[in-house]
């Protein structure tokens, strides 16, 4: 009997659904794009439950004839090829003739569209991939998909979802990409009734990007223009020291289709060379222009990916370009590769191989030949400090190994500073270097990690069981990435247990109104969306909601933004202050972000270095 058989067609449909279909941002990247290849001026995205109950994208493109709506859902049926050749020469952003029918195979879809010119269109309804009722209908010219169950047919996938606030999340990054490549489009972004995204047709790149991201966002960006043989880059790039502890304002497009590319980011990151600190990303916004034939666009199920027939001409225009819009140094600049985390710096720090002393350079007051290495400023810094019960050593929640305190000697003598960051003093007759930012950042959380801990036992007593926050007198409202908010709203109930009091305020916004205490002075739209971008990471890496590591998340960021700055002058008292507290408390050597908070030189170590022992 032979073992290799042929698979039904319910089978082979749920298998290339598979492929193009793998969550609710699926199906509205599918839909959206072909709004766009029919020419619509106006896209108009509805969804409830994050798209796993229902989407609906409507558009006024040229529709489809009563005879063309049911083949749009047959399997490699499609408007856009005709020959063989057509696969090198991809114009349009929709080519497979799989979306459609894959869609239908895994959901309940009904389709109404009125072609260009016609006194009537047609109304379908599939269900499983099955056409089901086609009658004539009236109306506006345009097409509206409407999807709902999404998997109601395999359950195996189904619940492999994450939840509605994180596929909402998706999809309106899947909106906002597609924003940006068409500006001339309007699109519009309802959830439940609820408007999350509102982008009426915009005139340039960076009148789209301020109604994504606001005008304070958009207004600093500068403005890039290359081209070289026969490619061309436009678009928006940050303009140095402006960066962003993340990649999130990072969008690219090839012959206007969002796309991800390892090259592409490579040679942006080039172009900055040394002008972007350990840690942080600059935001662009750039849109690649080439022969169709230079480049694959079928590299990936889902078109997300491409290929370029000669990488390096792409790489070098795009480097180049982006060097020259931000000036960036000479290429003896030796730049500190990108990594994940803020170090609570507040200018760029570089490396130069100057051929004498390899010092950071700390912008205006950069250490010189002649300049102090070690110093005492008189400016103070105002004193950020957790609550009364903070201030108290008490239990850590064991979210990681507890530790010794930094420091267990009784005589502690700060020296000064080094670059306005490090805190140089002598601990029991070994030389200490601390890095201010860092250990106040670890002190910080561990005390948040304590009233954390004490607050759960307060509530299983019946009291709040929430940290306690400083209300403000006049409600702060923050205009944020809508992304950022939806992320935000689905932890409320956690970040008000954690003393962060806040409410949305319309489709791009939240209101604030309490604080823990010691972040009254703290910029907190930074912290919000650093906040935001934390969680996501932890979606992407996580199968589902983990209470305990939100905690962490919140209380890490919070500590990063509420602690002292490196670039930040502090008086001997000041010094002497975090110093002492940091033997109260029981530390991790390292931040929560996993930097080191000290290096120690003892005197057997020292004698090494000078080859005295």
């Amino acid at each position: 009997m032979p073992t290799i058989r042929r698979l039904t067609s319910e089978l082979i449909n749920h298998i290339a659904a598979g492929e193009v279909v793998e969550r609710p941002a699926s199906v509205v990247k599918e839909l959206v794009e072909n709004a766009i290849d029919a020419g619509a001026r106006s896209i108009d995205i509805a969804l409830a439950a994050g798209g796993r109950e229902r989407i609906a994208v409507s558009d006024d493109g040229v529709g489809m004839t009563p005879e063309d709506a049911p083949l749009a859902f047959e399997h490699h049926a499609t408007s856009k090829l005709a020959l063989l050749d057509d696969l090198n020469r991809i114009g349009t952003l929709g080519f497979r003739g799989e979306a459609l029918p894959s869609i239908a195979a895994v959901a309940r879809v009904r389709v109404t569209t009125v072609a260009a010119g016609a006194s009537s269109g047609v109304e379908l309804t599939l269900e499983g991939g099955t056409i089901g009722t086609v009658r004539e209908i009236g109306g506006p010219q345009g097409t509206t998909v409407e999807v709902r169950d999404l998997f109601f047919n395999t359950p195996a996938r189904k619940k492999f979802l994450r939840s509605p606030a994180t596929e909402l999340a998706k999809i309106q990054e899947i909106v906002t990409e597609h924003a940006l490549v068409y500006p001339a489009i309007a699109f519009r972004l309802t959830h439940q009734q609820r408007e999350l995204l509102r982008a009426p047709a915009a005139a340039t790149l960076r009148e789209r990007a301020a109604q994504l991201f606001g005008v304070d966002w958009a207004k600093p960006m500068l403005e890039i223009a290359g081209t070289a043989d026969g490619l061309t880059i436009r678009g928006l790039v940050s303009a140095p020291p402006a960066s962003w502890p993340h990649r999130r304002f990072q969008y690219w497009s090839v012959n206007r289709r969002p796309v991800r590319s390892p090259l592409l980011n490579h040679a942006l990151y080039e172009g900055y060379l040394s002008l972007l600190r350990r840690g942080q990303h600059p935001a662009a916004v750039l849109q690649l222009t080439l022969d169709p034939s230079r480049v694959d666009v079928n590299v990936h199920p889902a078109k997300l990916e491409v290929r370029f027939a000669q990488p390096q001409p792409v790489h070098t225009l795009v480097r180049d370009a982006v060097a020259d819009r931000i000036g960036a140094p000479p290429a003896q600049v030796i730049r500190q590769p990108p990594g994940r985390f803020s170090d609570g710096a507040a200018g760029p720090v570089e490396h130069r191989a100057t051929g004498g002393s390899f010092f950071p350079s700390t912008g205006p007051a950069a250490a010189g030949p002649d300049a102090p290495l070690v110093r005492e400023p008189r400016a103070g810094y105002a004193r950020i400090e957790p609550g009364e019960s903070a201030a108290r050593p008490g239990p850590m929640e064991p979210m990681e190994p507890t530790a010794a305190s930094l420091f267990t000697a009784s005589v502690i003598e700060p020296l000064g500073q080094l670059y306005q960051t490090y805190i140089v003093a002598v601990v029991d007759g070994t030389l200490e270097i601390i890095d201010q930012h860092a250990a106040h950042e670890r002190w910080l959380f561990e005390a948040l990690m304590a009233d954390w801990t004490a607050a759960l036992e307060s509530g299983a007593s019946g009291g709040t069981g929430a940290l306690a926050a400083q209300p403000r007198l006049i409600p702060q409202t923050l205009h944020l990435p809508a992304g950022v908010v939806t992320r935000l709203i689905d932890q409320l109930p956690l970040l008000v247990k954690m003393g962060l009091e806040c409410e949305p305020f319309g489709r791009d916004a939240v209101m604030i109104r309490s604080t823990p205490a010691f972040l009254a002075g703290a910029p907190l739209e930074p912290f919000l969306t650093d906040l935001a971008e934390e969680w996501l990471e932890q979606e992407r890496e996580s199968p589902g909601p983990d209470t305990r590591r939100l905690v962490y998340a919140i209380a890490a960021t919070m500590a990063c933004h509420g602690a002292i700055k490196a670039n930040q002058l502090l008086s001997r008292e000041e010094m002497r202050d975090l110093l002492t507290r940091l033997q109260h408390r029981p530390l991790a050597p390292t931040c929560p972000h996993g930097r080191p908070l000290r290096v120690s030189f003892d005197r057997a170590h020292l004698e090494k270095l000078f080859h005295r022992g």
